[in-house]
């Protein structure tokens, strides 16, 4: 009796599957083929139809469709070996979709979609599609006939606020606020000015505002931004508990410390709510109170709190990621404080590495790399190393043999 491998099982289940339409029609609308984008690529997968899958999951319409079922072509993506290249392959697809399809919502979505795809997996690769969103928002906009879509109008702010987040990201500061401060008005335009929509760009430029040390505005812009949502009962969500931390943030930088403790504990408290004690983000705030702790002298509390979301964020592995390397920063700086430099080195050097890191995934120094670069060279000349000495330990994580350091100052062009 003949009976075929599990692999040829699946080899002709995802043939079977290919064979079918990815819609299928209704009198009004057309209606994805939900058994297809759940069987096709698993299939392919089992039955490790390489070539076949790679087409199948760089189609931009099955991509579109598979995301608006909740799921990520991500895991399909790491199943493939390592020659197919997913940058490659949806830059030719997005090239083929402009070319035969007028540029409209659908477009919109797609670019966005593939935007926060390569956001998550390979950031370089990221703005291309992030640009394209923005250029069909520009076009929509300009349309004077359009009509205003809520769903619609939100898309194209969510559009315009991943372009800001993407140039802040890249140190390019005047072209993010200029973005951030035109979705402002985009959104105010569209939207009633209790909206939640608006909260986020309010809490995207006040952010900004703090990094550029504009601290008055920024608090002005964050302490509306709670109050709409405050007003509109979104006082249990991770935006709500973003807008406090920022908030936190301008009071700490203030030195208004004893407000800036009640923001942040409570910031605490609602992401406990949401997310659990366990959490990235929960982590950030424990740290942002301990931040508080050590600039009230409070050493101890801030020590651990600074310890134990280091710990939570390791747990999620997030021990590559910005966050986690400005908690070191933190912790470091706290142990150069007491003078415990030998505690603070491996710190402040795993942060460097993190920046450098991060540098080499966006293309360009990442912005915080000088500073942290300076901080690790003050803790090693504390510590008695020499100039020689702190560019040989820079050289390690550089693989530079040339000075990096010169009479205290950061050679930027041997990064």
């Amino acid at each position: 009796m003949y009976t075929t491998s599990t692999t040829e099982f699946h080899k002709n289940l995802a043939n079977y599957f290919a064979s079918k339409p990815l819609y299928l029609d209704e009198p009004t609308q057309k209606k994805p083929n939900i058994r297809k984008l759940v069987e096709l690529p698993w299939q392919q997968t089992k039955g490790e139809m390489w070539d076949e899958l790679e087409v199948t999951i760089s189609d931009l319409d099955f991509f579109y469709e598979f995301d608006k079922q909740g799921e990520s072509v991500l895991s399909y993506w790491r199943t493939l070996p390592q020659r197919y290249n997913p940058t490659d392959s949806y830059l030719k697809a997005w090239e083929e979709q402009c070319n035969n399809h007028p540029r409209g919502i659908r477009e919109l979505k797609i670019a966005s979609l593939l935007g926060n795809f390569f956001l998550h997996i390979q950031m370089m690769s990221a703005p291309p599609f992030i640009y394209a969103a923005t250029e069909i928002a520009d076009e929509i906009l300009s349309d004077m006939n359009r009509r205003n879509n809520g769903d619609d109008d939100k898309l194209i702010i969510n559009c315009y606020l991943a372009l800001g987040r993407h140039l802040l990201d890249t140190n390019q500061i005047t072209e993010a606020e200029a973005i951030f401060r035109r979705v402002l008005g985009i959104a105010e335009r569209f939207f009633n000015d209790n909206q939640k929509i608006i909260t986020p760009c309010l809490t995207e430029l006040a952010w900004l505002l703090l990094l550029t040390k504009r601290v008055s505005e920024g608090e002005t812009l964050i302490r509306r931004a709670i109050y709409i949502l405050e007003n509109s009962g979104y006082t249990i969500s991770l935006e709500y508990a973003r807008s406090l931390s920022v908030l936190g943030m301008l009071l700490h930088r203030k030195n208004e410390l004893s407000e800036a403790e009640i923001i942040f504990t409570q910031a605490l408290s609602t992401t406990e709510k949401v997310l659990g004690f366990d959490h990235p983000n929960f982590a950030q705030c424990i740290s942002n109170l301990g931040m508080v702790f050590h600039a009230n002298g409070k050493f101890s509390e801030a020590e651990s709190s600074f310890r134990r979301s280091l710990q939570i964020m390791e747990r999620y592995g997030d021990d590559k990621r910005i966050p986690y390397a400005a908690v070191l920063n933190n912790l470091a700086q706290l142990l150069q404080q007491l003078e415990r430099y030998s505690e603070a080195e491996p710190l402040s050097r795993k942060q460097v590495e993190i920046f450098h890191r991060m540098g080499r995934k966006i293309g360009h120094d990442h912005p915080y790399l000088e500073a942290s670069v300076s901080n690790y060279s003050d803790i090693l000349q504390k510590m008695g190393y020499s100039t020689q000495m702190i560019n040989s330990r820079l050289g390690e994580i550089f693989f530079a043999s040339i000075p990096l350091i010169h009479n205290g100052q950061l050679l930027r062009d041997n990064i």
